[in-house]
């Protein structure tokens, strides 16, 4: 499961409890007893935001914001606690603008939802 966090709208405990209660019917049913680890099978992977840079990245980056390493750990622990098998991806590229969605944000708008020559 891929988790967004959105600092000061989805980060907070709270949310941890909520996204731990909404994933228990789906650990539950992939859970395997003869499974050495014990673990359910379903990994949530947080992603923190990255804003844009600029252009109309911008614009979206003036709406949200990047939760702090704080946040994002409490996160993760909140849901250790619950049970959850969770991990952080690591962050790549935003130095140069091209970590997840920074890309995508700074193409011209016309570019953006052509399809790919050979792929329906």
């Amino acid at each position: 499961v891929e988790y967004v966090l959105l600092g000061g709208v989805n980060d907070g405990l709270a949310e941890a409890d909520e996204l731990a209660a909404f994933l228990r019917p789906v650990e539950t049913a992939c859970f395997d007893p003869g499974r050495a680890s014990r673990r359910t099978g379903v990994l949530v992977n947080l992603i923190p935001y990255n804003d844009g840079g600029g252009g109309a990245a911008a614009r979206l980056a003036a709406r949200y914001e990047r939760p702090t390493w704080a946040a994002i750990d409490a996160f993760q622990a909140r849901l250790r606690q619950r049970g959850v098998w969770v991990s952080v991806r690591a962050q790549r590229g935003a130095d140069d603008s091209s970590a997840c969605g920074q890309l995508w944000a700074q193409q011209p708008q016309a570019r953006r939802h052509q399809p790919v020559a050979g792929m329906v």
